[in-house]
């Protein structure tokens, strides 16, 4: 194998490890979590771009542009929904969603199976 295709062939494995190693698996929560167990979990999954895990807990139309997310309050619940306010920090956002700190809601209920998962999101 030629000097130069060797090199080329370095750079490929390189470039491959390096997208491969950009995603971080979030463990997802134990059937029996607590809401607040499963907003933790899934506000941690779009910041290490872990789409699989948010997109099982409710949504990954986030993943990739959510750089980091803390809740901030859990608000009165609504019937059966837990509901809790977080500031999410959005990189690479548009208009709708601008770059910086974002105050963002999650809704949670019980799914069939029992576990909590997010059904709602969004501003205010």
């Amino acid at each position: 194998m030629s000097r130069a295709r060797r090199g080329a062939s370095l750079a490929a494995i390189t470039i491959a490890l390096a997208v491969a190693g950009c995603t971080t698996r979030i463990p997802m929560p134990p059937d029996d979590a607590t809401p607040r167990q499963v907003i933790d979990v899934y506000l941690r999954a779009p910041a290490a771009t872990d789409c699989e895990t948010a997109r099982a807990l409710g949504s990954d139309h986030l993943c990739g542009i959510v750089t980091g997310a803390t809740v901030t309050e859990e608000l009165p619940p609504v019937d059966e929904t837990m509901r809790y306010l977080a500031t999410i920090v959005v990189s690479g956002g548009d208009g709708s969603l601008p770059d910086g700190p974002n105050l963002w809601t999650y809704e949670l209920s019980r799914g069939s199976g029992g576990q909590w998962r997010i059904v709602n999101e969004g501003m205010g």
